[in-house]
């Protein structure tokens, strides 16, 4: 994540056997892409997930 609060994913550059998807595209090896609150997150076949991003708590700054 970035001072600045954006958040990001990226392929290796090798690549995966069964990809990196975000919202259902597939994510280019070696591409940092930009995720965003709300998104879905696929690695491989059966792991997914929707990211979820929060503020700085309290006394963060």
């Amino acid at each position: 994540m970035d001072p600045d609060g954006t958040a990001w994913v990226e392929e290796p550059e090798a690549g995966t056997r069964n990809g990196t998807y975000l919202n259902r595209a597939r994510i280019a090896p070696g591409v940092r892409t930009p995720v965003r609150d709300g998104d879905q997150l696929r690695l491989g076949l059966r792991v997914s997930f929707v990211v979820r991003l929060y503020g700085p708590g309290p006394g963060t700054g």
